[in-house]
Order: structure tokens, then sequence, then C-alpha cells
């Protein structure tokens, strides 16, 4: 009886890799920066580079099919900020009209889009207090989407997104969650059922403070909804920026490690 030794690639691997095919003989190692705004073609069919602004420069292709294997998601696309990230996610399923459960325990502008900026729009946010856990309470008939984070920033409190994930299936509501201060290596959101991770990627997607970037990962409809609004309002990742940030991501799982084993360091230092 033969035993396969095939195995899923581990983070390490995939911030490296990704899932691309093996390049060829004398391809280069670190693909270069494709610093170009717009892409020569004869016919629409001729392929999937068109413009930057779009999203589907090489570059931008590339760094998101990598976050995308490091979550386990179909599809991801990297843009220009975690709050374009957000914003953008947000109203690729929100409408006039609709309403959003959020987390009382959110990143400042976060909170500032759903309590402020979205209410312009006809779309209102009821807050829950996560320690209380009252979310089927805060449910309507027009809620379409619940939003968490995890750990919160800047507070680092922790909740079980599992009793939110099984609340808002039994509605069909879109469960998302902002995953930047875990990162994929210590939580895969979609895992547990979430169907939308956002990260901040300027944070430790990156890793060394010179880039300002996010990330949307989730079913391949759902990115290219988030694509399409991404080309109305417009923040695009531009190509160097990219570079930048999948270089950042071969480094993730050793950073990640040493930031773990640091802070476990320190936690049984406080506690002795």
């Amino acid at each position: 009886m033969s035993v396969s030794k095939e195995r899923r690639p581990g983070p390490g691997t995939l911030g490296v890799h990704g899932t691309d095919p093996r390049p060829g003989p004398g391809a280069p190692v670190v693909s270069p920066v494709v610093q170009s705004a717009t892409f020569y073609w004869s016919t629409p069919e001729d392929g999937e580079l068109l413009y930057s602004r779009y999203g589907n420069n090489p570059n931008q292709l590339q760094v998101g099919r990598k976050i995308a294997a490091l979550e386990g998601a179909e599809a991801a696309v990297a843009l220009g900020s975690g709050m374009g990230a957000t914003a953008m996610s947000l109203l690729s399923v929100l409408d006039a009209g609709d309403h959003v459960v959020a987390s009382s325990r959110l990143y400042g502008a976060t909170y500032q889009l759903l309590a402020s900026e979205l209410p312009r729009r006809g779309i209102e946010t009821s807050f829950v207090d996560p320690d209380r856990g009252d979310w089927e309470a805060a449910f309507r008939t027009e809620t379409k989407v619940v939003f968490v984070e995890l750990p919160t920033n800047p507070t680092l409190r922790i909740l079980d997104p599992r009793p939110i994930v099984a609340l808002a299936r039994e509605r069909g509501l879109t469960v998302m969650c902002d995953a930047t201060f875990a990162s994929p290596v210590n939580f895969r959101a979609l895992s547990v059922g979430i169907d939308v991770v956002i990260q901040s990627a300027t944070k430790y997607l990156s890793g060394h403070s010179d880039v300002i970037a996010g990330a949307v990962s989730g079913t391949g409809p759902f990115i290219e909804s988030v694509m399409r609004m991404s080309r109305l309002y417009g923040p695009a990742l531009d190509p160097h920026t990219a570079w930048l940030l999948d270089r950042g991501l071969r480094t993730l799982d050793a950073r990640m490690r040493r930031h773990n084993e640091n802070a476990m360091r320190i936690a049984r230092w406080l506690e002795a």
C-alpha cells in the first residue's frame, strides 16, 4: 500500500512561491517591476493585462494570487490601503437601505466609515459590544453584513467568531473580518466560515514600514465585484508597491514566528 507524500505547502513556502507554476530555466527568481500603466493589445480577447488602474498589472496579479494562497481563498486583490480594502468590500455588497451589524471595537477609521460616512449613503450600522455578545438582538430584516475585527486594532481584544458566523449563516448574511493583527499565519479567517477577510498590508504582510496597501480575500465572484468597485473609486495599488508587498510576503512566516515567540516571552515575564 502506497502512502501519498503530497502535502499542502505551509505559509513559509506560500509566502515565497505562492501557487504559481515553477518558472522555467533562466527565469528570474524575483519578478521584475512592471512599471507600466497600459499594455499593448489588439482585441479584447488578447488577455487580462489591460490597465494598471484596473488591478491587472502583472505585479498586482502576482501578489493577489500569493495572498489568496496564504488565506486559503479562491481569489484576492491587493489595493492601495487597508481602508481602501475595507471600503471597497463593504460598497461591493451594500446598497441604500441596507444594514450592517458590527463590533463596537474597531479601527478608528473603520468605525467612522460605518458610523458617519455610510449613513450618508443610506446605509445604517448597529454596533455590538463583543463582550456582551448581543449580536442576535441587533439583526434586522434589512441586515446584509456582519463586520468584525480580530484581534482589534489597537486594543488587541479577541472574540470567538464561530457563534457569530453561525448566526449569520442562518440569515444568509455576509461575514467580513479585518484580520490584520493576526495575519494569515496566525489566523485563516475563511477556515472558520468567515466570507471575506481584509488585511491592512501596511502592517505584517509587508513588514518593512515602507508600504501602504490593503488586501481582500474571498470567493472569485466576490473579488470580481471588489475589483469592479475599485475601478470606479480608484484605490489601485501601484506596481512598485505591489512588488514591495510581494517581497514582504517572502519573510512573513519567519517574522510572525519571531513576533509570537517574543510576545510569549513578554507574557510569561508579566505573569511571573
